[in-house]
């Protein structure tokens, strides 16, 4: 996997009218087969938005060159990622439609996700009647199973049961093995020791530090 870039950013820069940067000047490769956190103490959710919008390609920075090989999957559980008068199972066929995936396709699929997400018989339920829990783990065995090259989490998205969380790990584990690239933006030191080995701590928008997790934790504390 060494030498196979996923993303390549050089002095990006990134501004809304009105708005502070949410990245000034930042320089950074991330290979295929690495799990990555970006840690920033104060605006996350804003760096994750920025960090999608550059990704999927919907927004272009201020200045600055962006290379991108893969495609790229958001695991997150805000509003509108589901429809919650509709049922868990229906909401699979829903995303999976929004993928651009044929019918066919989603229902190999149905099987895997039904499994990871242990939601029994409560997968014919309309989803406002899931807990928040309930939620996320149908969120992250649908956005899993659906995956691309490229998997950016959402720092809102916080699984607490720690036997599901560990599945999550060990997935994510095997799949980062063949090539897949995770990207985690987060305020917590926790959540990016649990998931990544390379840390990239930001501070408004600008790169303090770049290093393996240990490393970039310790200065990510002294912030």
């Amino acid at each position: 996997m060494d030498g196979k870039f996923a993303i390549k950013l050089r002095h990006i820069c990134t501004k809304q009218e009105g708005r502070r940067e949410s990245l000034h000047n930042v320089s950074i490769t991330i290979q295929q087969g690495e799990a990555v956190a970006f840690l920033q103490k104060d605006r996350t959710q804003e760096l994750y938005s920025c960090l999608k919008n550059l990704l999927s390609r919907s927004e272009e920075p201020t200045f600055g060159t962006l290379r991108i090989n893969g495609r790229i999957k958001a695991l997150e559980n805000g509003p509108g990622f589901f429809h919650v008068n509709t049922s868990g199972r229906k909401n699979i066929y829903r995303k999976g439609a929004e993928q651009g995936l044929e019918k066919i396709e989603i229902e190999e699929m149905e099987e895997e996700i039904l499994t990871f997400a242990e939601l029994g018989d409560l997968i014919d339920e309309p989803v406002k009647s899931y807990s928040e829990e309930m939620k996320m783990r149908l969120a992250f065995a649908i956005t899993y199973c659906m995956r691309d090259g490229i998997l950016l989490m959402d720092p809102n998205f916080a699984l607490k049961e720690t036997v599901f969380l560990q599945k999550c790990q060990k997935k994510l584990e095997a799949w980062i093995q063949t090539g897949g690239t995770l990207l985690l933006v987060t305020n917590s030191a926790d959540a990016a020791d649990f998931f990544c080995k390379r840390g990239i701590v930001l501070k408004n928008g600008r790169l303090v530090e770049d290093s393996e997790i240990n490393e970039a934790l310790e200065s990510f504390q002294q912030l």
